[in-house]
């Protein structure tokens, strides 16, 4: 018997232990000095101790038969404290509704009420607090019992190494090793080689846990559930879709078919009626509220140095663009905050200052192109808010990915273009998490949470959330 085996075991005992004791205490605080000054006095035909005990052993019984039905046997869900509190509540209710029921139609009630009830408190809050006891001091046993030798097969290397770098392998696996086509090199990880069914060395090699990342062949696919089931291995399968928000995956059962079907995100239906005239309503306000810096600005941006009011030309005398919607370039109306006739530096003179040197992105420290009129507009965001036009006119939104330049969407990796199924925003929720300071996935992937969680309490958090970071880098 292993240790998942035995912990699920002990319960058993441990809460017949917890049944008998708060039964027991329920018995005798009823009839204590201390309960009779606040209650009734006991009644004659109060139980004798062993009658008391035969009762309580059947309730015993029912509630074991509560817990199996609700699950808190299962071994499923044995190192998964929340699952288990879950049940427990749901194991506590069914056994004294069945219990009380049994009562009201037998039309005899041998039990105080207070007893009943006092019990029913006391046994849930011993079951929650033995069970938590357990997982104090055993948890880490128990998942350490799963933590051995277990075998990946894959084809994708990004797929593994994010589960690598997940919080399901830190709390439960140990990859000891993984199979593919190709060594995909991972520092730190075993290359096990191409699997062969023919091949009796490395069927040795799956004695504990087997998970199949993403697609293999069907072939190798068969033999592997199938050796699995018979030697119960444990087989856990892991789709590609994994990068995607559970939410929108919804496992489906058509006609005896088991269909994993991946639904729209929210912002794509009708909710994005809703946003659409958000960005409307608070864009025309503020362009209005704004009027001032609309007249100031430009003056000051002219008698600081020659060029135009707006961010227009590239150093050929092209108009600059973005990539905004399903890859449609518009014109993203911006201050100028730099020399003219400099852009190009940033892939020439300045690369070596490229700062994100990881991603396809260019960002320049301390970048000797900007003006000092440019700087004060940068501090505080100023140079950005012409884009309240964008928003208008239908270009952008108020929130969402930020805008991106042709150039670096060329280098882009397909995952990222997920991106451009929403406009892109003049805030974001990569912008207010320190976008300067992540790492160009980090910010593609709070991009994607944002597109498959969008809500307009979430703009509306977002939009304040954008003062307090621009007010608090500025007050530093």
């Amino acid at each position: 018997m292993n240790l998942k085996s035995k912990f699920a075991v002990s319960f058993f005992f441990v809460d017949i232990l917890v049944v008998f004791l708060t039964l027991y205490f329920s018995y005798f605080f009823r009839g204590s000095d201390f309960a009779l000054t606040f209650l009734q006095p006991v009644a004659d035909n109060y139980l004798e101790n062993i009658v008391f005990f035969k009762y309580s052993l059947k309730f015993y019984l029912l509630y074991l038969f509560s817990g199996l039905v609700t699950g808190i046997y299962s071994f499923s869900n044995l190192d998964n404290f929340y699952s288990q509190f879950k049940n427990l509540t749901k194991s506590c209710f069914v056994a004294f509704a069945l219990f009380v029921s049994y009562y009201f139609f037998k039309r005899t009630f041998v039990f105080s009420r207070f007893v009943i009830l006092f019990t029913f408190c006391l046994l849930f809050l011993l079951s929650v607090c033995t069970r938590w006891l357990a997982y104090r001091f055993y948890l880490n046993r128990l998942r350490n019992s799963d933590r051995n030798n277990l075998v990946v097969f894959t084809e994708s290397r990004q797929a593994l190494v994010q589960l690598l770098d997940s919080k399901l392998v830190a709390d439960k696996f140990l990859v000891s090793g993984y199979y593919a086509k190709v060594n995909l090199k991972i520092s730190g990880l075993k290359y096990l080689g191409d699997f062969n069914i023919d091949s009796k060395k490395h069927v040795s090699s799956l004695t504990n846990a087997v998970l199949q990342l993403g697609s293999i062949n069907s072939e190798l696919q068969t033999w592997l559930i199938d050796r699995c089931r018979y030697n119960q291995i444990e087989f856990y399968f892991m789709s590609d879709l994994q990068l995607i928000n559970n939410k929108l995956l919804d496992l489906q059962n058509v006609s005896g078919l088991q269909l994993l079907h991946l639904t729209q995100t929210t912002i794509y239906q009708w909710p994005a009626l809703i946003k659409r005239f958000f960005d409307i309503v608070v864009s025309s306000v503020l362009l209005v509220v704004l009027f001032p810096i609309w007249i100031c600005v430009p003056i000051l941006i002219k008698l600081d140095s020659a060029g135009t009011v707006l961010f227009k030309y590239l150093d050929d005398g092209t108009v600059t663009k973005r990539v905004g919607f399903k890859g449609q370039l518009f014109y993203m109306y911006k201050y100028r905050t730099m020399k003219p006739n400099s852009h190009s530096m940033r892939y020439n003179e300045l690369s070596a200052q490229n700062a994100r040197t990881d991603a396809p992105l260019v960002k320049i420290e301390n970048d000797p192109r900007v003006t000092k009129l440019g700087q004060f507009l940068r501090k505080y965001d100023i140079d950005e808010l012409p884009q309240l036009w964008n928003v208008l006119k239908g270009d952008m939104s108020l929130v969402g990915p930020r805008p991106h330049l042709p150039e670096e969407v060329a280098n882009y990796k397909k995952h990222h273009n997920f991106v451009f199924t929403v406009k892109p925003g003049i805030t974001g929720l990569s912008q207010v998490s320190g976008r300067c300071k992540l790492d160009f996935e980090k910010e593609v992937q709070l991009d994607t949470f944002y597109i498959e969680n969008w809500s307009l309490w979430l703009d509306i958090k977002i939009l304040f959330k954008t003062v307090f970071v621009v007010l608090k880098k500025n007050n530093s």
